[in-house]
């Protein structure tokens, strides 16, 4: 009688890293930002700016998460928005220290993807922080800040010459 072979799918690998994984890293190092290491932060944010214009060229929308996350640590050192809660504030810094490493997962250094885990990390805090930053953003609107929120970038309008006609 032969033997039948049972056919086996080779196993996909898992990838090395998930986003429940950055996301760790960030809630983890979140929750150890003290008041003097925003100050110290605020500090730094020429460097900032000056790192995501250049990283804005690719990437607009992480340009505009650095400058709204900047000027919200801005305003928080400055004790103008007491009504930010604190784990807000610490994502944001620990997603901004993250962006400053140079030698975090995938290096800075690397041509066009050097600062895509920057960008998810960055985005993990808005996400885990939305709450603090429609309260910053509200505050904005108002016009109670000494600044205006950084707002988004345009979106590039679709031409229509690209696009198919539909027969009707």
């Amino acid at each position: 009688m032969p033997t039948s072979r049972r056919k086996t799918r080779p196993r996909r690998a898992a990838p090395p890293l998930r986003l429940r994984d950055f996301r760790a890293h960030l809630l983890r190092h979140a929750a150890d930002i003290a008041p003097a290491d925003v100050t110290a932060l605020v500090a730094r944010a020429p460097e900032m700016r000056r790192r995501a214009a250049a990283d804005g060229k690719t990437r607009p929308a992480f340009r505009h998460d650095v400058e709204l996350a900047v000027a919200l640590l801005r305003d928080h050192a400055a004790g103008a928005v007491s009504h930010v809660p604190y784990r807000t504030i610490g994502l944001l810094a620990a997603a901004l220290l993250y962006y400053l490493d140079p030698l975090d997962v995938i290096p800075d250094f690397v041509p066009g993807a050097g600062t895509a885990d920057d960008a998810l990390v960055l985005a993990c805090a808005f996400r885990e922080g939305a709450d603090g930053v429609q309260r910053y953003r509200a505050w904005c609107e108002l016009g109670r800040g000494d600044t205006t929120c950084p707002r988004p970038p345009a979106r590039p309008r679709s031409s229509r010459s690209g696009r198919r006609s539909r027969a009707r």
